[in-house]
């Protein structure tokens, strides 16, 4: 599979370009790997996700993490997943990136994409977050409602 931008993804760290490691995790619960883009500013990571800004979300102590729609709560029929890892859904689309946790670069993702699958929980679309907030009220942390081995505060 190809971005909409039918790129390949590097990372540029001078004048030296270096093929990275991403995964996009879509609305069909697929976890699938980019071929490689070409990342040089945020430009070339919003359309990938299909929005207009984002945010970084770092997941793994190793500095893997997320580029996310930073409006995607804002988006109308948007859809929800939660990760083990943080405590609350994240909206839409998303690029499973490495982080240089010292040079704050892009970096190939060093998690291996079975941890990263059995850490994903599709939730569903807004509904499904207010059918648990009828529920239970005031949730801090999500995770226990969709990670069995998690307990709920």
């Amino acid at each position: 599979p190809l971005t909409k931008l039918n790129r390949p993804i590097t990372t540029v760290v001078g004048s030296m370009e270096t093929p990275m490691v991403t995964y996009i995790y879509d609305k069909d619960d697929t976890l699938r790997r980019l071929h490689p883009t070409k990342i040089q500013s945020w430009k070339d990571v919003a359309p990938i996700i299909d929005c207009q800004t984002f945010d970084a979300v770092r997941l793994y102590e190793n500095g893997d993490g997320i580029y996310i729609d930073d409006e995607g709560l804002y988006v109308k029929d948007q859809w929800f997943w939660i990760h083990r890892n943080y405590p609350q859904p994240l909206a839409g689309k998303a690029l499973f990136i490495g982080l240089d946790i010292e040079t704050g670069e892009d970096r190939d993702l060093q998690t291996d994409i079975q941890e990263i699958r059995k850490d994903i929980r599709f939730i569903g679309d807004a509904h499904e977050i207010r059918i648990l907030h009828l529920l239970k009220k005031d949730i801090e942390d999500y995770r226990p409602y969709f990670f069995n081995d998690l307990e709920a505060a």
